[in-house]
């Protein structure tokens, strides 16, 4: 109730899958920082398709959420926005 669903999830996805975690406070506030930048990132006009693959491509490289994650923040526009719905961050209730 204190948070939404994509931070949740964000804070799932944002980390190598292979490398043990617990749950921080720390982490959910950085997933909420890292989720509202990726949203900024997303309205900006660009839709440079070259970055839009390269998103894809890093993130199907061994499920490497967090370099995608940080490449759609660096390109934004297009990419951000897909990097956004692939993760099912794109619904502010999810």
């Amino acid at each position: 109730e204190r948070t939404s669903a994509p931070q949740v999830r964000l804070l799932l996805l944002d980390r190598r899958y292979d490398q043990p975690w617990d749950f921080t406070e720390e982490a959910l506030a950085t997933a909420g920082e890292r989720l509202t930048a990726l949203r900024a990132a997303a309205t900006r006009a660009s839709v440079d398709e070259s970055a839009r693959a390269a998103v894809l491509v890093v993130l199907a490289e061994n499920l490497n959420v967090p370099a995608a994650v940080d490449l759609a923040l660096l390109s934004g526009g297009q990419a951000a926005r897909d990097l956004l719905a692939v993760l099912g961050l794109d619904d502010e209730q999810g």
